[in-house]
């Protein structure tokens, strides 16, 4: 609903800078079947476990990236997904390029190795 109304405001000749949206954070427990190992290129490794978001656990491992949203919406926190794959928890606002992926608002679904 909130994606649509954006949209039909855009239509109408509003501009997105002017139209604002509250949606709330992602924090629901996931209930992983497995670990995962997650490598920061040129960086660190650190397992994913029990985090609810691939964004959490990168700040447990004291990995900071820009973030402001935390919902997808605002693609501050996008990074380069070199390998493995992941599993977004929602539907994102941000349109994502090929081997895009937002940490904000996904979990992993393999190993993954991560350009920053």
């Amino acid at each position: 609903m909130m994606n649509d109304l954006k949209n039909s405001l855009s239509e109408q000749g509003v501009a997105t800078g002017n139209i604002y949206i509250e949606r709330f954070v992602i924090g629901a427990s996931l209930g992983h079947k497995r670990d995962f190992s997650v490598k920061i290129a040129n960086h660190k490794s650190f397992t994913f476990n029990k985090q609810t978001t691939l964004l959490n656990a990168m700040e447990e491992q004291g990995i900071t990236i820009e973030s402001e949203c935390r919902i997808g919406e605002c693609g501050q926190c996008k990074v380069n997904l070199v390998a493995g794959s992941v599993k977004p928890l929602i539907d994102m606002a941000y349109d994502l390029k090929s081997g895009e992926i937002l940490p904000c608002c996904c979990v992993p679904k393999s190993d993954l190795l991560i350009k920053l």
